[in-house]
Formats: C-alpha cells, structure tokens, sequence
C-alpha cells in the first residue's frame, strides 16, 4: 500500500487500466476468462475449506465424546467418586464432623455391599433362557432332552442318529443278498 499522497493517483490509474484489461480479456475470450477465475477461486477456497473441515470434524468428535460420557454416566461416576473422596478425607478427621463422615460411609458401604449382592441375584435371575433351533411341524421324539440341546449336540445327535440308520439299511441289503431265492 502506498504511504504517500504522490503515489496515490499512479496507483489507481494503474488498478483502472487493470480492471480495463481484464474487461477486454473477459469480453475477448469470456469462457476462458470465467474458468481462470473459477480455477483461481478454487486455489484459493480450498485449503479454507480444509481447515473448516477439520475444525468440524473436531467439533463433531468432542461432541460426540462428551455426550457418549454423559450418557455412559461416567461423568455422574466421576463426581460421586470426588464427593466420595471428599467425605473420606473428612472422616480421618478425630472431630464431630469426622466421626459423623465416618458413620455415614459407614452405613454407605454396607448398603453397598447389600445391593451388590442383590444385584448380582437379580443379573442371575434375569439371564435368558437358552433357545433351540426347532422348526416348525417337526415332532420332537425326547422332548425335554431335545429342547435343552445345544445346536453343536443336536448335530452331533443327529449325525449319530443318520449313521446309525444307515447302518440298518447297509445290514438290511447285505441281508437280502445273502438270501437264496427258493
């Protein structure tokens, strides 16, 4: 930029003549022109918009991690823990406040272990039942015991139960061959 009031109107009679040159291209060749210019924004867009992309990608990604904490509750965990700390280094305390901090982990842990317990009886309780992969219209031969069956020993069972009748047809033929018509 020019500093003095002498090279002022030099410098804009020579941005006028540019402007006038570019008219002339543009109106020479108008296709040409428009795609230098379009080629020239594009130099000039792209590495801005790499940068917003990454700052978008980065965005989405803290968001994305701060909501999965949120949801997740281990933001609500990690409080409770400090709270938690908090209350215990009260209760080493020897004083009224203290021994109050200390009854009442106290009674928190016990609680704690309490719940665990049934919590654990209730995961027992609630753990689904194994299914088997019967189909429709099929009669079961052994009932219960074909229910209870995993899908690898119900194959096997039925692998077993194939081999041993093709066992009694092979014997049945060799049977019949040994026969002497009469």
């Amino acid at each position: 930029m020019a500093t003095k009031t002498e090279e002022l109107p030099a410098q804009a009679a020579d941005a006028a003549t540019g402007a006038a040159a570019e008219v002339v291209n543009a109106a020479s060749d108008p296709v040409g022109t428009t795609t230098k210019q379009v080629r020239r924004l594009e130099r000039r867009g792209a590495p801005i918009n790499r940068q917003v992309g990454r700052q978008v990608r980065k965005a989405a990604g803290q968001a994305a991690e701060a909501t999965t904490k949120l949801i997740d509750g281990s933001v609500a965990e990690q409080l409770v823990i400090r709270s938690l700390h908090a209350v215990k280094a009260r209760a080493r305390r020897r004083d009224l406040v203290g021994e109050a901090a200390f009854r009442s982990l106290e009674l928190l842990h016990s609680g704690f272990g309490t719940a665990a317990k049934r919590l654990a009886r209730f995961q027992d309780a609630s753990q689904p039942p194994a299914r088997s992969e019967s189909r429709r219209g099929q009669t079961q031969t052994r009932g219960a015991r074909r229910r209870s069956e995993t899908p690898v020993r119900e194959a096997a069972a039925t692998t077993a139960s194939q081999a041993r009748t093709s066992a009694r047809r092979s014997t049945r033929t060799a049977a019949t061959r040994t026969r002497k018509p009469a």
